[in-house]
């Protein structure tokens, strides 16, 4: 990593890890409860969890008194677990598994920083990646990324920690991050965390030598990683033409490349897919993938592993069938520890971007203001049903921060606007705003669950009175 300024890399924080646990708990376990599943992967997951609950039959997944293999069975485990210590199944027990799964990124992202870097730079990269949008949203659904993104992040630091010397429980993390990776989203748990480690090993002088250890691990992870599907297999007749089918649809298609690449979504999708995950930070993209003044080979060398983590799995994506903008989420921490040290480089006045990121940064900002002056009040009054005053006192603490933000990036201290913007995301994800987040429900969707008939109702009353108010509106929302 690059060298920063001493009076930022001085006196870290006291009690960082405490600190960034406070934070993202109050962030990610907020409003986690409110509003009905919102993609039909959480409100299967919801129903899964109901049937372990109300049955007491853990081992295999059941949905509609079927075995659900589509996914492995851990995210399913987590969630029953949660509803035994809860006394209660439903939609938050499932979130509940995501949202603390994101607390878990952020620590780890913070331990990542310190085994690349120091603590300053691990500082900034947990903030980074505990407010950014994107896991924001995911951390607040009962699907099955953040805990993949968790499993991840504990491969990378047992890889880090051999790295470091410590042998055993570096190998020991990243047997236990595959094998939970693996038994939470299938394949996937294994190629994103082995990309950036398999590009960093070969790239290393005598790549055989170093790659010869991982043949100590590897029956291990494929012990730990399939022993549930050869239990199926050998004690389940009824989960085997399911999981039968399930490998077929997944791997019996022979496809070519290009049709593949082009499925669902084309190959470019992520191009323009990645700026969007990367919100509000995508201002910081540019310093943080351009370092001119070391020069890029030599950069390059630096942050191999991470350019392996966030370009080299982006690439992986694209060329396989399945595309959605929620698998860029186990990448985003290698985002955050990246921009990291671009920040102190740039506000130490070591890189050569700093006026060219002031305007980008600035534009960013002022945007996010015009958005929260020109939508969110009509948004709050009209959509969500508060009152007059709320409406606008709400939208004018988050303005506040912004604003400031600005000043402070008007005056070119950079640091002090970046904190502005992450406490804009903090208050904006707080009990008081959080309620409000979840209304990206389609409504034409036919939900069965409580939950979705209780939001129903909520959204008739809310649509009647602003009938009262706003001309054209009808009294109840089309089915």
């Amino acid at each position: 990593m690059p060298a920063v300024n001493a009076a930022n890399a001085a006196e870290p924080r006291r009690y960082p890890l405490l600190w960034l646990a406070l934070i993202a708990g109050v962030v990610y376990l907020s409003g986690y409860t409110v509003g009905p599943p919102v993609v039909n992967a959480e409100l299967r997951c919801v129903e899964i969890a109901r049937t372990m609950y109300a049955t007491g039959e853990v081992l295999v997944p059941r949905l509609e008194g079927e075995p659900h293999l589509t996914k492995p069975p851990l995210f399913h485990w987590l969630s029953y677990a949660v509803s035994v210590a809860r006394g209660q199944a439903g939609i938050g027990s499932v979130r509940l598994v995501a949202a603390l799964a994101s607390v878990g990124v952020v620590l780890l992202t913070y331990v990542l920083g310190l085994q690349l870097a120091n603590a300053r730079v691990a500082w900034w990269a947990a903030l980074l990646t505990l407010t950014n949008l994107s896991l924001l949203s995911n951390g607040h659904r009962g699907t099955f990324d953040t805990l993949l993104t968790l499993f991840v992040c504990l491969t990378l630091c047992g890889y880090l920690g051999i790295r470091g010397g410590r042998q055993r429980t570096g190998y020991a993390l990243i047997v236990a991050g595959l094998i939970g990776g693996f038994l939470t989203k299938g394949f996937m748990g294994w190629v994103v965390p082995l990309v950036p480690m398999l590009l960093d090993r070969l790239c290393r002088p005598r790549p055989r030598e170093a790659l010869r250890p991982v043949l100590w691990i590897l029956p291990g992870v494929l012990a730990g990683s399939l022993a549930w599907y050869g239990y199926l297999l050998l004690c389940v007749p009824a989960a085997r033409t399911v999981l039968l089918d399930v490998v077929t649809v997944n791997f019996g298609v022979k496809r070519s490349g290009v049709e593949m690449a082009f499925h669902g979504e084309p190959f470019y999708y992520y191009l323009y897919a990645l700026p969007f995950a990367l919100l509000p930070w995508v201002a910081i993209l540019w310093p943080a993938l351009r370092r001119p003044a070391m020069g890029l080979r030599d950069w390059a060398n630096q942050q191999r592993l991470l350019l392996g983590w966030l370009l080299g799995n982006a690439v992986f994506l694209a060329l396989v069938p399945a595309k959605a903008e929620r698998y860029l989420v186990p990448l985003l921490p290698a985002f955050g520890l990246l921009a990291a040290p671009a920040i102190l480089a740039i506000e130490a006045g070591t890189a050569a971007t700093t006026r060219r990121w002031r305007r980008w940064l600035l534009t960013v900002t002022l945007l996010l203001s015009t958005a929260v002056v020109c939508v969110l009040p009509l948004w709050l009054w009209v959509r969500i049903g508060e009152s007059l005053a709320v409406a606008i006192m709400a939208p004018a603490v988050l303005l506040l921060c912004l604003l400031v933000a600005a000043w402070h990036t008007w005056r070119g201290r950079l640091t002090a606007a970046l904190h502005g913007l992450v406490l804009f995301v903090i208050l904006a994800a707080t009990p008081a705003y959080a309620r409000w987040v979840p209304i990206h429900t389609d409504l034409s969707h036919r939900h069965t669950s409580p939950e979705h008939e209780q939001y129903r109702s909520r959204q008739r009353q809310l649509a009647g009175y602003a009938a009262r108010f706003v001309p054209g509106r009808v009294k109840e929302p089309a089915p």
